[in-house]
């Protein structure tokens, strides 16, 4: 009981499908409206649609190295039925019986787009910052060389500033 009330209540989409199938078997409320589809709408779809052509080329790959592996974790861009697409990680895992034959795959979906979004700020405001720091150091040798001040005694003056 615990397992099925932890199943429906994930915030993470969860789905479920039998081994040797792309098709979209049992998923949880949140794998559903993750993509803006029923339940009803996704049961039975292939696992591919709810990709974007560009990522659904390495889905083949990335299902055999589950197989292969046990699980995988990857992003990628997934798509929802209105056509917006979102950035997720998924974690999929095969499961085996006692003589290591697949019995099926589950997958867990979580949206990263904010994440990913606050990781490219961060980096862009870094390279800002760079380019920044190297104008003011060229700026500040440039003009203090210029006045009689060595490269040696302004370096120091910046170790004495840290």
């Amino acid at each position: 009981m615990k397992w099925v009330t932890a199943f429906e209540n994930a915030e993470w989409g969860i789905v479920i499908s039998p081994a040797g199938t792309t098709k979209l078997e049992m998923m949880n409320p949140a794998f559903v409206n993750l993509f803006g589809y029923t339940l009803d709408e996704l049961k039975g779809k292939p696992l591919e649609c709810l990709y974007t052509m560009d990522d659904r080329e390495n889905l083949p790959s990335l299902i055999k190295q589950a197989h292969e592996n046990g699980s995988i974790t990857f992003k990628a861009n997934l798509l929802r039925k209105d056509g917006s697409t979102f950035y997720a990680q998924v974690d999929m895992t095969t499961v085996k019986d006692q003589l290591g034959k697949d019995l099926y795959w589950i997958a867990n979906v979580q949206d990263i787009t904010d994440r990913k979004r606050a990781v490219e700020e961060v980096s862009r405001r870094d390279n800002i910052l760079e380019s920044v720091a190297f104008a003011t150091e060229k700026y500040l040798q440039k003009g203090l060389v210029g006045r009689g001040v060595s490269k040696i005694s302004l370096k120091n003056w910046a170790r004495q500033q840290e």
